[in-house]
């Protein structure tokens, strides 16, 4: 943009996002050039857990009020905007646990203090590894890197429509 002509660009992130809308931040007078990074978050948990679904997670916390613990990276990030959305619409009382990093949460669930924790590609290898299992994608679509892993939105009642939003963290310039 030039000096004065009105016109602002902004390098942007989701979190980004969610955070500065709390200050007065609207994104809708913002258009997206060009999305530089797209990483989509993955719900997983241990190996030898006994959630296979996102339905079974749901099923736990109605039952269990207040004692499943998810974990995910920052307080103001995808990770909880997601677990905030899927805790309204599945009308469920779960505990949000806030890492500073994608490392630390995969330490919290492997050291069994999360039940459930959401992570983005890094947390791939500790599925491979047979460390972690995934449950859910957090995309409308099946990803390439993981096809045969369904999306949060294959769940009944959580359909995109309840949700309105595709949980891939992506970074964008935006105008």
């Amino acid at each position: 943009s030039k000096p004065n002509d009105g016109y602002y660009a902004h390098l942007s992130s989701i979190t980004n996002e969610i955070s500065m809308s709390t200050n007065g931040f609207d994104s809708s007078s913002y258009e997206v050039l060009a999305s530089l990074l797209m990483n989509p978050s993955y719900i997983t948990v241990r190996a030898d857990s006994d959630f296979y679904t996102m339905q079974d997670i749901i099923d736990y916390a109605k039952a269990n009020p207040g004692k499943l613990n998810w974990g995910g990276a920052n307080a103001i990030s995808i990770h909880s905007f997601f677990f905030n959305m899927l805790s309204a619409v599945a009308d469920v009382e779960m505990n949000y646990i806030p890492y500073d990093s994608t490392a630390e949460v995969i330490t919290g669930i492997l050291g069994n203090n999360t039940q459930v924790a959401t992570g983005t590609n890094a947390i791939l290898s500790y599925v491979d590894s047979g460390d972690l299992r995934l449950i859910a994608a957090g995309t409308y679509e099946r990803t390439p890197a993981v096809p045969d892993c369904p999306t949060v939105y294959e769940t009944p009642g959580l359909e995109t429509s309840n949700f309105e939003t595709d949980y891939t963290g992506s970074t964008s310039i935006m105008v």
